[in-house]
């Protein structure tokens, strides 16, 4: 069901597609920052994803009172489906996405709009951790004024699609939508393949998104082993897209490999769901379609030099307790962060 005045905005410009799902305690502050926006042809589309703690009721306040606000109702079904209604509904001639619990600086929509046309823009962003503490990251377009797309590809700050602008004829001419049947990586997904029909890009390394970064929580995406592995293969197919088009991507390679790797090894060996012989077997299938990616299964810094070393020596079985050893070790120091 679709609520909101029955006009648009005359030369809709922008596009801002939120997901809402039990969102009340701050949509309000995402909401608010996108009303004192500096430039105001834009429209908003408020998803909300089937949610019972209000959210739903304030989308409708705003909708009641700002002519370019609109909400899709729907029943729970994950964030690239409320994503792609958005895509569905959008009229404006560049796409962005907010997340109901961030927000953004009062100039994010005029420093993100293109200023020649391009295809695609991403702008920097604040980083708020849950203790407190902020980090700032930005692809600096002083830095990589001679090549800004490949800046783009090799920055992780392309894993996530808030912070960017898409011009949604390409969006919609390469019929790209998330995929629903994904709970990780959809984002990087949807990125990559837009990206390999880009043909110009912006880059302002003014800081325009606030993220709240939530805690980490090994349960979050309840992923199945198959469905990760399955996405690492996607991830390669792109990559070799992109290398086959001459775009140096060493940096994404990596990228990709350990946070796929990563999100791996979390789940079979600290769900306590997977025997040794099914970790064994799903590692192996893993490092197959990453064979010549640089890097190893997920691991960084000195614990992957030391599992390096174990992997030169033929015992699936020391391995396995190594990183059973690794994973338990990263998630009681995860857990003593959060105490």
């Amino acid at each position: 069901m679709i609520s909101g005045k029955e006009i648009k905005v005359n030369n809709c410009r922008i596009s801002i597609i939120i997901p809402v799902y039990n969102a009340s305690s701050y949509l309000r502050r995402c909401l608010d920052s996108l009303l004192c926006q500096t430039i105001q042809q834009f429209e908003v589309w408020l998803i909300n994803d089937g949610s019972t703690d209000g959210s739903g009721d304030i989308c409708d306040e705003y909708a009641k009172y700002y002519p370019n606000f609109y909400v899709h109702h729907d029943k729970n079904n994950g964030v690239s489906y409320a994503r792609n209604i958005g895509i569905e509904n959008a009229i404006g001639k560049y796409i962005t996405f907010v997340d109901a619990d961030d927000y953004v600086e009062n100039n994010f929509l005029q420093m993100m709009l293109p200023h020649n046309n391009e295809d695609f823009s991403v702008c920097g962003c604040k980083i708020i951790r849950y203790d407190g503490s902020i980090d700032v990251e930005n692809i600096s377009c002083f830095d990589y004024e001679q090549e800004p797309f490949n800046s783009i590809l090799n920055h992780h700050l392309a894993r996530t699609v808030w912070g960017k602008m898409f011009k949604r004829e390409l969006v919609n001419r390469g019929n790209l939508r998330f995929d629903t049947s994904l709970r990780i990586g959809e984002d990087t997904l949807f990125i990559l393949n837009f990206l390999c029909n880009v043909q110009s890009v912006y880059i302002s390394d003014e800081i325009g998104y606030i993220y709240i970064k939530p805690q980490y929580k090994i349960n979050k995406y309840r992923m199945t082993p198959y469905e990760l592995i399955n996405l690492y293969r996607q991830f390669r197919f792109i990559e070799v897209k992109l290398e086959e088009s001459g775009y140096p991507i060493q940096s994404l390679k990596k990228n990709n490999k350990k946070t796929v790797g990563f999100n791996l090894l979390t789940l079979l060996y600290l769900s306590g769901k997977y025997s040794f012989s099914e970790r064994h077997n799903y590692i192996l299938d893993f490092k197959y379609i990453g064979k010549s990616v640089d890097g190893n299964i997920g691991l960084s810094g000195y614990l992957g030099k030391i599992y390096n070393l174990f992997e030169a020596v033929p015992s699936p079985r020391l391995q396995d307790i190594f990183l059973c050893f690794v994973m338990r070790l990263i998630w009681f120091k995860a857990k003593a962060l959060k105490s």
